[in-house]
């Protein structure tokens, strides 16, 4: 075989590699960062993590009607926490993060532009929330990575009301509410490769709603 047919089979597996990585870091933490490693580690075809990808993607659609309780956010202004509940807006971004959650980190560069090109739309509102129980272990991240954060209203759970309403724990989530609360859609782990559908399902829903 020539040099250069060898190549040609080799160029197929590279990329399939470099796709399976990708997708790899913008998985979700906790129980899903496990599964992650192990496809990594134990060198899985593709096709586990597909698997896993539309096991992500049935998770998202079990998210969709639900009411979520956002009752035990507390708002966080500076070095003072007001117990407040998010602004109510025709489309509700609630992004959900932790300073322990690397892939919710790693994704904020990513997020900050999304959320900017949102901005114009008066009838968008988006606020982030953090899972971090250490008040000043979170208030002392947002002190020092200002530059990395959305510019948006911060948020900290005050207990599990919110968790308990959607029975699902993936960090990082992202979800669309409704006026209602209700979730229109769902986004579960990094959407560092979903970012123009996480912007298309914004301006699908003002005009659906």
């Amino acid at each position: 075989m020539s040099p250069q047919a060898a190549e040609r089979r080799k160029s197929p597996a590279r990329l399939a590699g470099g796709l399976v990585a990708g997708l790899l870091s913008g998985l979700l933490s906790g129980p899903g960062a496990a599964v992650a490693q192990g496809v990594a580690s134990r060198g899985f075809a593709p096709a586990a993590l597909q698997a896993q990808e539309l096991t992500l993607r049935q998770q998202e659609s079990q998210l969709l009607h639900r009411k979520v309780d956002l009752a035990g956010l507390r708002k966080l202004d500076g070095v003072k926490v007001v117990a407040e509940t998010p602004p109510v807006a025709r489309v509700l971004i609630v992004h959900l993060w932790a300073v322990e959650c690397r892939p919710c980190i790693e994704e904020f560069p990513v997020l900050r532009p999304i959320l900017d090109s949102l901005r114009p739309l008066t009838q968008v509102k988006a606020v982030l929330v953090s899972e971090t129980a250490d008040l000043a272990k979170l208030q002392g991240f947002l002190r020092d990575n200002r530059a990395l954060l959305p510019n948006l209203p911060q948020y900290q759970s005050g207990d599990d009301r919110l968790r308990a309403s959607l029975q699902n724990s993936a960090q990082p989530t992202t979800l669309l509410l409704d006026e209602r609360g209700i979730v229109r859609q769902a986004f579960l782990g990094s959407i560092r490769h979903r970012r123009s559908e996480l912007a298309d399902a914004v301006r699908r829903l003002l005009k659906s709603m």
